[in-house]
């Protein structure tokens, strides 16, 4: 144990990073291993007090809590945009001896859009993926890999192999055909989690939603527990890390797990332990349920590589051992060297002039109705296109209102996996673009034709950078389809809802009476929403068990 770090102090600034009850991610794999190493630990519950307090109030009382802590580290795990980039900007001035860490889980498949821009305000990168060179390719040398298992939570326990095959796990993707495929071939399988409850002919094999400690119970009383690696969307990099690859093992009980990049530098023995597709995933579970004692001895092998290599607590004293051997330097952002006008719609009244404007800059960006720019908009999306080399940059972006504030966040990436494409022109605004100008030379008419009406229908994998942070709050509010508006929409309005009943203030506050104004107006899609998100049996027990004590 480092005796240095033993006498410093830390924060963890993280969605349920104090939450003891049913030791959720950040409080079992965060909190509880720091605590082995400084000599404090502070929790700051992102979500929690996002929703009880407002995301304003919540930022506020960040910066109260870290004057009153004077930490020498600070562990974020930040997923959105719940921190203000002027809440970061005043931590990295007023504290410039403390180390800023940020833990990102989602690499393979956010580092792009979301990872690339919030890493800018760190002095350490922690990634639950091995892609440290995704970093390096941006000149950031201050990754280093952190994924594993708390052994204090996830342990062998002495009980019997009670269930062939499981899986614990939201219900999401392609996991009910596979879990569908096994039922049919005679598979003796049960799945527990959130969303299983959608599919009436798996109902036979749901065991319904379990607790960590259940989960982990679980674990050791099956032959064969699954993991699988999809992301939640459609990527060109689709399957990535999970932690259930390290906390099964660390149960000291069987697993296969759905293949994903570099598995193969983490695991000694992963071709026998991986499938990619339903026929191997069945060819490897019937082999391994007939042949016990090689599967005892693959789970012993895996059980000591991650004991040795995969644990928290070990993995979190290696990096702060090596951080604390250097000196902090908040490194400031970059410099974009690039010309970057605006074109609204005055100038396209002169063709000769505008392209005359657009040829002496580098990026285009766009200014049609009633918007506002966020003040990081044109630094983050020139960076995206400086990065990515691309021509078409679009962020989210915020729908708001004067009388109920953002009541809506398009994430534009998401929305173009996940709807049509018909749907996903109709919901793009031309305000959230910037582009190259030669782009925006070669296709004039386009943006001409944009300015006078039409949609926007040029964005493709090819030319386009997504980046996942809202850079522009709008007042306009194209619509499509419900489901199409479900999946491209972030319901803002939920979590002002959620803040007035966790005050008690529901019933006093006129903030409810205009959203059901808005509604019948015209938006009728609010009303929908607010029924299918709060009455329903599945999203009731997240609301409960958000605000759980």
């Amino acid at each position: 144990m480092n005796k240095l770090l033993k006498t410093k102090k830390a924060m963890v600034i993280a969605s349920d990073c104090e939450d003891k009850r049913d030791q959720e991610f950040a409080y079992k794999n965060f909190f509880l291993p720091m605590q082995k190493i400084f000599q404090e630990v502070v929790p700051f519950d992102l979500r929690k007090r996002y929703f009880i307090y407002g995301k304003r109030k919540m930022n506020q009382d960040l910066l109260k809590t870290i004057e009153k802590v004077k930490p020498d580290y600070i562990l974020f795990s930040m997923s959105y945009d719940e921190v203000f980039f002027k809440t970061l900007e005043t931590i990295r001035k007023k504290y410039p001896n403390t180390a800023l860490l940020q833990w990102f889980g989602d690499d393979t498949w956010r580092f792009d859009d979301w990872s690339r821009h919030i890493v800018l305000f760190f002095d350490y990168i922690l990634s639950s993926e091995k892609n440290e060179h995704d970093y390096k390719k941006d000149g950031i040398n201050t990754a280093h890999f952190l994924n594993g298992a708390n052994q204090d939570v996830f342990k062998p326990m002495d009980t019997e192999k009670k269930y062939d095959v499981t899986f614990v796990g939201g219900a999401i993707r392609d996991r009910p055909d596979f879990s569908r495929f096994l039922k049919q071939n005679n598979i003796n399988i049960r799945v527990f989690g959130m969303g299983w409850e959608k599919y009436p002919d798996l109902k036979d094999i749901y065991g319904g939603y379990k607790s960590t400690e259940e989960c982990v119970e679980i674990m050791n009383q099956t032959k064969i527990n699954l993991s699988y690696s999809k992301t939640p969307i459609p990527e060109k990099v689709d399957t990535h890390v999970k932690a259930k690859i390290f906390e099964v093992p660390a149960c000291k009980s069987f697993l296969l797990m759905e293949h994903f990049p570099r598995v193969e530098e983490l695991f000694k023995n992963s071709s026998k332990l991986t499938f990619k597709t339903k026929e191997e995933l069945l060819e490897k579970v019937r082999y391994y349920l007939s042949h016990e004692k090689e599967r005892e001895k693959l789970t012993l092998e895996l059980y000591k590589e991650t004991m040795k290599k995969f644990l928290w607590d070990r993995q979190f004293e290696n990096v702060f051992s090596q951080i604390s051997k250097k000196k902090v330097y908040h490194k400031p952002l970059p410099k974009i060297k690039k010309k970057i006008i605006c074109i609204s719609e005055q100038d396209f009244s002169s063709e000769e002039q505008l392209k005359q404007k657009a040829s002496n800059s580098d990026y285009v960006y766009f200014n049609k109705g009633e918007y506002q720019n966020s003040p990081r908009r044109v630094f983050f999306q020139a960076y995206s296109l400086e990065k990515s080399k691309k021509q078409i940059s679009c962020c989210d972006y915020y729908i708001h209102s004067k009388s109920v504030g953002d009541y809506m966040l398009f994430t534009a990436k998401k929305a173009y996996r996940s709807i049509t494409r018909e749907a996903f022109n109709s919901l793009v605004n031309i305000n959230e673009l910037m582009v190259t100008k030669k782009y925006f030379l070669e296709n004039y008419d386009k943006f001409k034709s944009v300015f006078n009406g039409s949609q926007v229908n040029f964005i493709d994998d090819n030319n386009t950078i997504f980046v996942s942070i809202p850079l522009v709050r709008i007042s306009q509010l194209n619509t499509a389809d419900y489901n199409s508006m479900k999946k491209a929409f972030r319901m803002k309005f939920l979590d002002r809802l959620f803040y007035l009943s966790s005050q008690k203030k529901i019933f006093f506050s006129k903030y409810p009476y205009k959203l059901l104004l808005f509604g019948i107006l015209g938006r009728f899609f609010i009303i929908k929403h607010l029924y299918s998100s709060i009455i329903t049996k599945e999203n009731f027990l997240k609301i409960k068990m958000l605000f759980k004590k």
